[in-house]
């Protein structure tokens, strides 16, 4: 058991160093490349303002009133802005504490306008982004034709999901096997980081990912056992069929 837990602590230690180190890696690689160096951006605390203002996408979503435009207007001063969103992030907090019930609204319409658009923004990206070659022929007819298709599909296909990632929930807890919550505590934690962080459909794909090997063993015990039903009943009824 010893000797587990230190390849346990071995591997979470490695995760929190990639999850740390990687961006600032990035970010030198760009600078030695270019021979520039990349100054302070928008302080982090800004994409939380933003994501407790509203939008004209939908609640908590992108807004430049709270991003870019206000962060140009205080000549790009990561300080500044940085005393401005909190500003903001007090102003909201104060509202949704004395409106309780504009405050349900406001995150339940964010959460819906992320998980709801079952492509994550897939299709939109690739009809409104500049593209720097034109579209394949597959490429062009999923954006094209079978746009619509493809989002039906897409619809039903995270309603499976999302069932059977709640029947495997209900199977963790029913048989106390909480070493396999890794992916759905990563889920939960993602929902309740983007509880308060800038909203966006396409935020939620790296979950939804996670969603499915979770969801396939939830999937796989509803049909096994519907499958293991079937069959005995077929086999009473078999055998208590008379002899001919």
């Amino acid at each position: 058991k010893r000797g587990q837990l230190v390849k346990d602590a071995a591997v979470i230690l490695a995760m929190c160093l990639c999850a740390f180190s990687f961006s600032p890696a990035v970010k030198a690689l760009y600078e030695k490349r270019s021979g520039f160096t990349m100054e302070p951006g928008m302080p982090y605390v800004s994409w939380i303002a933003m994501g407790l203002s509203e939008s004209a996408r939908a609640p908590g979503w992108y807004s430049n009133v709270t991003s870019n435009v206000k962060f140009q207007e205080l000549d790009s001063d990561p300080e500044a802005m940085a005393d401005f969103s909190k500003e903001v992030i007090r102003e909201r907090l104060t509202y949704f504490k004395e409106n309780p019930q504009y405050t349900r609204d406001f995150f339940y319409r964010k959460y819906v306008s992320q998980f709801n658009e079952t492509t994550y923004q897939s299709l939109w990206n690739n009809l409104v982004r500049h593209q720097y070659e034109e579209k394949g022929a597959l490429a062009a007819w999923i954006c094209g034709d079978a746009n619509p298709g493809v989002r039906r599909y897409m619809d039903a296909f995270a309603q499976l999901v999302f069932v059977g990632l709640l029947a495997t929930l209900t199977m963790m807890v029913r048989k106390k096997d909480y070493t396999a919550l890794i992916l759905p505590l990563t889920v939960l934690g993602g929902m309740l980081f983007h509880l308060l962080a800038e909203g966006k459909s396409q935020y939620i794909l790296p979950y939804f990912l996670l969603m499915i090997p979770a969801a396939a063993w939830g999937v796989a015990e509803i049909s096994g056992t519907g499958l293991d039903r079937l069959t005995d009943r077929l086999r009473r009824k078999k055998s208590a069929a008379p002899e001919p």
